[in-house]
């Protein structure tokens, strides 16, 4: 099975191709062009600025979620002729997580209503990858600029990586541990600046060190508990 980071490398390629709404990913030609306007009407592909042939004739295209649906393909998670919307997507192929838990791979959605209109590949790190629509094509953003961009999900197609895998996450560490566990704690802190003494220790000094990380990188219920948010947060951070 495909990591999840795998399917935002492979979305990364394609910045700065098309958009074509209701491809599902590939060369726009002609031919192309003419069926996706007689399949989907004029009013997708012919604006006051211009015609999507006009702007991205010949260039490789797709819309929103056939982005993703191509890098899925391309991945071989999902058959040659898989196809869905950006609802689909979150509706039946993800499981929903928090803005403070996205990773690399995760999903982005716009609500609309009931549904969702619009669905884009996150880094993990505050930006994404999204076919952006027929002015802007494929583009490389950050979600703070993108505030439409409220929900969000993981694929159950495809497999965490080694860094956000439950099983490499250390135990949880607190005010007065002692031991190897918290040493590592006090390596990663050191390496991103948040100075404590790397001596296996669990104190005042570590525990502010701890919070001080988790206000900046991830917003937890406990300051100063180091569970498993706080440990992926810190992998994450220093790889």
């Amino acid at each position: 099975m495909a990591k999840r980071s795998e399917l935002y490398e492979l979305a990364l390629t394609k910045v700065g191709g098309g958009y074509a709404w209701g491809s599902n990913g590939g060369t726009l030609t002609e031919d192309a062009y003419k069926k996706l306007k007689a399949t989907y009407g004029a009013s997708h592909y012919v604006f006051s600025w211009g015609t999507v042939w006009g702007k991205w004739k010949n260039e490789w295209c797709s819309d929103c979620s056939g982005l993703v649906g191509w890098c899925l393909r391309q991945l071989g998670v999902v058959d040659k002729d898989f196809d869905t919307t950006a609802a689909g997507f979150y509706k039946k192929y993800c499981d929903p997580v928090k803005a403070s838990e996205v990773v690399k791979g995760d999903l982005g959605f716009v609500p609309d209503g009931d549904g969702y209109n619009h669905v884009v590949i996150c880094d993990g790190n505050g930006g994404c990858v999204e076919a952006r629509g027929s002015y802007y094509g494929i583009q490389n953003n950050k979600l703070s600029k993108r505030s439409a961009i409220t929900v969000f999900g993981r694929l159950k197609c495809l497999e965490d990586d080694e860094a956000t895998a439950t099983e490499d996450i250390p135990e949880t560490v607190q005010l007065g541990d002692r031991g190897d566990t918290v040493k590592k704690l006090q390596k990663l802190l050191d390496k991103l600046g948040f100075k404590c003494d790397v001596d296996g220790i669990f104190g005042k000094e570590t525990k502010a060190a701890v919070v001080l990380f988790q206000k900046r990188y991830c917003k937890v219920q406990n300051w100063g508990k180091v569970g498993s948010k706080t440990w992926k947060a810190l992998i994450k951070a220093t790889a």
